[in-house]
């Protein structure tokens, strides 16, 4: 067992544990002023299978039920029968009628209480509800912490009066892993390890613990541990998740704590027994000792109800008879077929680039369902037996790729993935729909619910937010995949395939700044605005758009970008940065050389308007045509690094062809800026031309901070340092500016379908 809190360990070698049942239980001491046999049998694990494989109905589990009883009865013992969960679902043929015959079997064996597990709860609310008010058997909500959280017809706890007994006190207890299990099913719900009333002397309080675990081991299911180190303890605990049938008798401070655990088998109906005496001590109050448990086979020879076993034979024969129907030519033919199905349609349904699931969401279905001339909806509704809620997330693809690592890690001894771990549709080898993920794109991402809500602990998903203004989200089975089905012979649109248009706004921004020179007289009547500017304050403008044609070899990049700022120069006002540019790229993305793609660009940069040199002349407007070849970058943090040759003309200035190379660099930190996270952005350019005549080297670095205002606005301070130096002029002009202004960004992308 693992050690759960400093006590435990200490505390462990005074357990008894019975590897299998019926283990000889501790010797008692105490002396007891008065004493009652007790005998609890429990239901659970029957899944919503109202007929097994051998043919038998569920009536025949009320009927061993009602045996059991008798025989306790007849011995003088005091009995209690309670199911312990998994018992509407996973099967279909429970949930297709909303579990009315799995609750009506309930109900003739006598059950006191159903405490749902949380797959059960995604039933819903609502159906429980229905069905609390049409039987008997109460349905217990796992214990919640706020009490307006309860439902009038969902009690938390019950008590049963024993004749000539204790009370019994019964409570169902999740692990919080299965939080999103209650969310999901509209159940606003966080649930408690423990009440603070629990361990009353005047009752005998058995815990039902739904627990979760990596596999099978019972060293991994903590919450158990932690109950069973529990000094408030209650008197027995039964997990019927621990994966193996088990039983261990602890004493905790003095006190005597039991627990039961069970292995959960899959087409197997068992009935579990537990014998104990209830022992009243005038100090300690009632406790329970002697504990001995069984699992118990069904007689497959009892006599069962005959009406009940017509209303599970009726239940189940209309399950096939309304879900025998074949879906048309063009559908999936085998159950990994079904699988992308379903994962195809609910990503087509919603528009998303990936869709992601838990295995545990996709059900098992036995081969016989795919050995007929065509599928049935019956193979359907069996492997989507649960209901799931779909909806759509926007994740980085930083996130996708933590994602499917951690879900990676999610494997049993043998490397097979867990049922908690996740299945991918369109991300897969580091691509979205054959395109390498860029780290801070944002992909829409279409999930259920019960991820969202925390099912399965993917934490990340957890934390993403919900849109409040959603009234129903569409449910898989029966709003996306069974309507699809219909259609079957329409393929899915191979994304892949369809062009993908990326734009938005990298930066919109209004800054106030002040410009400091250095600079040889000759600069003054440069081409180059910033190259004869003075030292002054102003406000300039910037404007950088972007709208990318993304293909999965190619991708067409388009930079469109406007600078106007206004300086006062001599009491004059004049412009500067008063450019431009539009740049054209196109990428090679199926080859890389040293990690970087092949490219190919042209740009196009022009100043707006004619400056006046220092004798008041007009000096000719700059314009520069610029073709550029070699290497580019997309890295963590570098949302883009070139490195290139450059071929530059000007076509109005006289001033002949320039050859040389180009490097440039984008820098962002974060590399996807938040609402509530400040950031550092850094802008590089260096670059040497030359000609017959000439050399032109050109060295730019800006760099501003970034604190987040409302949205997408952000303050931004920065600094901005510009060399130049023109090879027929003296010396080099420096350029040095301190800014403070507001910039906005904003992306979005459009896929045809």
């Amino acid at each position: 067992m693992p050690p759960r809190g400093s006590s435990f360990v200490a505390l462990s070698l005074l357990f008894t544990v019975g590897g299998l049942f019926g283990a000889p239980p501790p010797e008692t001491t105490a002396v007891a002023s008065s004493e009652v046999p007790i005998t609890l049998l429990i239901t659970s694990g029957l899944g919503g299978q109202l007929v097994n494989a051998h043919g038998q109905t569920m009536a025949l589990v009320a009927a061993a039920v009602r045996h059991e009883t008798a025989a306790a009865e007849q011995a003088g013992r005091r009995v209690l029968v309670f199911d312990a969960g998994r018992t509407v679902t996973p099967y279909a043929e429970s949930r297709h009628e909303g579990g009315k015959t799995t609750l009506a079997v309930l109900e003739a064996a006598g059950c006191q209480a159903f405490a749902p597990d949380a797959m059960d709860f995604s039933l819903g609310k609502e159906a429980f509800e229905h069905l609390a008010t049409h039987y008997d058997v109460p349905i217990l909500l796992p214990f919640l912490a706020a009490p307006h959280e309860r439902s009038d017809r969902l009690p938390h706890e019950i008590r049963v009066d024993l004749p000539d007994g204790p009370v019994v006190r019964l409570i169902s207890l999740f692990d919080p892993i299965f939080r999103g299990d209650l969310e999901a099913s509209d159940h606003a719900a966080r649930p408690e390890h423990l009440p603070e009333e629990l361990g009353s002397p005047d009752q005998i309080d058995i815990v039902i613990v739904h627990s979760s675990g990596a596999g099978k081991e019972t060293r991994s299911r903590e919450l158990t541990w932690e109950i069973l180190d529990d000094p408030r303890g209650a008197d027995l605990l039964y997990d019927p998740d621990m994966g193996h049938d088990m039983k261990v008798d602890a004493v905790v401070e003095g006190e005597a704590i039991h627990l039961i655990g069970r292995a959960r088998e899959r087409n197997e109906w068992r009935l579990l027994r537990i014998d104990a005496r209830a022992i009243h001590d005038t100090e300690t109050g009632w406790r329970i000792v002697d504990v001995v448990s069984d699992v118990l086979p069904l007689d497959p020879n009892l006599p069962v109800d005959p009406e009940l076993a017509a209303q599970v034979r009726q239940s189940w024969e209309r399950f096939h008879l309304d879900n025998d129907i074949p879906l048309i030519a063009g559908g999936p033919t085998d159950y990994q077929a079904l699988r992308l199905f379903a994962l195809e349609a609910m990503r087509e349904a919603t528009r998303a680039e990936v869709a992601v699931l838990n295995r545990g969401a996709l059900r098992p279905v036995a081969d016989k369902f795919f050995t007929g001339e065509r599928l049935t909806n019956e193979a359907v509704l069996r492997m989507l037996s649960i209901d799931q809620r779909i909806q759509v997330i926007e994740l980085t693809g930083r996130e996708l790729q933590r994602l499917a690592s951690s879900s990676a890690e999610r494997t049993y001894e043998d490397g097979t993935p867990r049922s908690d771990s996740l299945e991918f549709l369109g991300f897969e080898d580091g691509r979205v729909n054959g395109r390498r993920v860029v780290s801070d794109e944002i992909y829409r991402v279409v999930t259920n619910q019960y991820l969202l809500s925390g099912g399965d602990g993917h934490r990340l998903l957890a934390q993403q937010p919900v849109d409040p203004n959603v009234e129903r989200l569409p449910e898989l089975r029966r709003d996306i995949v069974i309507p699809r089905l219909a259609e079957a012979d329409e393929p899915f649109a191979d994304l892949s395939r369809r062009s993908l248009w990326r734009y938005g706004v990298d930066r919109l921004a209004l800054i106030a700044d002040g410009v400091e020179t250095d600079r040889d007289p000759a600069y003054r009547d440069a081409s180059d605005s910033r190259a004869s500017a003075d030292d002054s304050v102003g406000v300039r403008a910037r404007l950088q758009l972007r709208l990318d044609l993304d293909r999965t070899r190619w991708r067409w990049e388009n930079r469109f970008k406007s600078r106007f700022g206004l300086i006062e120069i001599d009491d004059t006002t004049r412009e500067i940065e008063d450019e431009l540019t539009l740049d054209s790229s196109l990428v090679y993305l199926e080859n890389r050389f040293w990690g970087g793609s092949p490219f190919a660009s042209l740009t196009i940069e022009s100043e707006l308007r004619r400056n006046e040199g220092s004798d008041g002349d007009e000096l000719p407007r700059r314009l520069e045509e610029t073709l550029a070849a070699g290497l580019t970058w997309e890295l963590e943090h570098w949302k883009r690094i070139r490195l290139g040759a450059v071929l530059r003309e000007y076509p109005n200035l006289e001033q002949d062809r320039q050859l040389g190379f180009k490097a440039e660099a984008e820098f962002a930190w974060p590399a996807l800026r938040s609402d509530d996270q400040r950031g550092f952005e850094m802008d590089l350019l260096a670059e040497h031309l030359e000609d017959d005549l000439s050399e032109i080297d050109r060295f730019d670095l800006e760099a501003r901070l970034l604190f987040p205002l409302v949205r997408d606005f952000a303050f931004t301070p920065g600094f901005n340092y510009y060399w130049f130096a023109d090879s027929r002029l003296p010396g080099a002009a420096s350029f040095y500016r301190i800014s403070f202004g507001l910039s906005y960004r904003w992306a979005g992308k459009h896929q045809s379908w």
